[in-house]
């Protein structure tokens, strides 16, 4: 079955303005009109005609706290200006978010916001994207994968290692030298993060302040901090992947007889909002999700307003730190 991209090839215009002169808008001569429904013709392609106002969105996931707070939130936004939206779910792979990409643009969306693992390969096909199509796309970067950002559209990337360093600079100042790092396999970026930050505070860390599994969420956090309690000598302070690991954590932390921040401070990243309402709240480092919603669907709508904007905006977001009450000063070091 054909597809608008065959379409548009055929009669060699773009996605876009095949889209448009199907739809009998007026920015399309006569001319490039007759061109495409010839195109359409000739390749039996079936047009579903409608108005548009659709808007693509594409997630790693919908399941973790952050990127559901960030769909749901753009989603607001769009609705209340009028857009429906298309949700897809690229389960953290490139593939997959290349893939969703591509049936976004074969559904002749408006628009399309990507949350991207920030892969080379998925900067290219957005290049690629460029020459064939000028629809309007927003990517915001977490950089799971690299910081590739596709230099022909609009960009927010979210700089996780300045966030790391601000909240290692913190404990340092409170007077922790021992400090370890837990994690799952889906973020080990920060990891690195982690241990390039402890480079730079001269803090005597190494790869086995790294504790990483497969296990996810609280329950990752959890498991991987039983394994931290195992250690001979006990860390003064744990630095959590994101806040649900932080919170799982503190549970194993409390479990043991141990007190939040009395014997152990914790950190998380990401500041959710759940953080600040803790029975101890969480101190945490992150750019609000719903402010990066906010700043990204707003972008967008101003593309969709104004075709003709022609300076594309590349922005580093520097995550903040919540000093809340989950982590104080050394008192004394503490032993097994």
């Amino acid at each position: 079955m054909p597809k608008l991209i065959d379409v548009a090839n055929y009669a060699n215009v773009s996605i876009s303005t095949a889209s448009k002169a199907l739809n009998n808008s007026p920015e399309i001569s006569k001319e490039t009109a007759n061109r495409v429904m010839k195109a359409a013709r000739e390749l039996n392609y079936i047009f579903d005609r409608d108005n548009g106002r659709t808007i693509g969105i594409i997630a790693p996931e919908a399941i973790g706290n952050d990127y559901s707070v960030l769909v749901h939130n753009i989603q607001n936004i769009l609705f209340r200006s009028g857009y429906l939206t298309l949700i897809g779910f690229s389960n953290f792979s490139t593939v997959e978010e290349i893939k969703l990409m591509q049936m976004f643009v074969e559904k002749n969306v408006d628009g399309i916001i990507m949350v991207r693992l920030g892969s080379e390969s998925s900067a290219v096909e957005l290049e690629k994207l460029k020459k064939k199509s000028d629809i309007a796309i927003i990517q915001i970067v977490l950089p799971t994968e690299g910081n590739n950002i596709a230099a022909v559209y609009d960009g927010y990337i979210v700089d996780e290692e300045h966030g790391i360093y601000i909240a290692l600079e913190y404990l340092k100042e409170l007077g922790h030298e021992k400090i370890v790092f837990i994690t799952e396999s889906l973020s080990k970026s920060r990891a690195g993060f982690f241990l390039d930050s402890a480079k730079k505070l001269d803090l005597n860390v190494s790869d086995s302040d790294v504790f990483m599994g497969v296990e996810r969420f609280e329950l990752g956090g959890y498991l991987r901090m039983k394994e931290v309690l195992q250690r001979k000598e006990l860390p003064t302070a744990v630095f959590a992947s994101y806040d649900n690991m932080a919170i799982g954590a503190m549970r194993a932390i409390k479990e043991a007889g141990l007190e939040v921040p009395g014997n152990i401070s914790v950190v998380g990243f990401d500041a959710i909002q759940a953080a600040r309402y803790l029975p101890i709240s969480l101190t945490t480092v992150g750019v609000p999700f719903e402010k990066l919603a906010k700043i990204s669907a707003e972008s967008l709508l101003g593309r969709l307003k104004t075709s003709n904007l022609s300076s594309i905006i590349h922005v580093t977001l520097k995550p903040d730190l919540y000093v809340r009450d989950s982590t104080s000063a050394i008192k004394t070091m503490r032993a097994k």
